[in-house]
């Protein structure tokens, strides 16, 4: 079987301002194996064409639904739910509890963990 990367995965930088919003991943399916489920990603490197002065706001992500999302079937070799932000940085200042949502999720625990 295919080494597949992962389920669903959404990546902004958290220098590059702007929002993410409306977003849903749904009727997914996946069988055999995969490094990570879902990924939401705000780790991503500052952009190097802006300015020394470039400073904007993290970019804000909400309404972020994942949706009858099955992986019941496949083996993760890293975590299931991967939410990464900088250190320090939580991911709550990305993506709040209540613009997260997610209705029959089904992900096996990854090697790594389930978080």
């Amino acid at each position: 079987t295919p080494q597949a990367g992962r389920m669903a995965h959404l990546k902004t930088g958290r220098t590059r301002g702007g929002a993410v919003s409306s977003v849903r991943f749904a009727n997914l399916t996946a069988v055999g194996r995969m490094d990570t489920g879902i990924v939401l990603d705000a780790t991503f490197k500052p952009n190097s064409k802006c300015g020394r002065g470039w400073a904007p706001r993290p970019t804000h992500m909400s309404d972020i639904s994942f949706v009858d999302i099955d992986a019941s079937g496949a083996a993760i070799s890293g975590y299931s739910f991967d939410l990464g932000a900088r250190h320090k940085e939580p991911v709550r200042s990305y993506v709040s509890a209540m613009e997260l949502f997610l209705k029959d999720v089904h992900l096996p625990r990854g090697t790594r963990g389930s978080w």
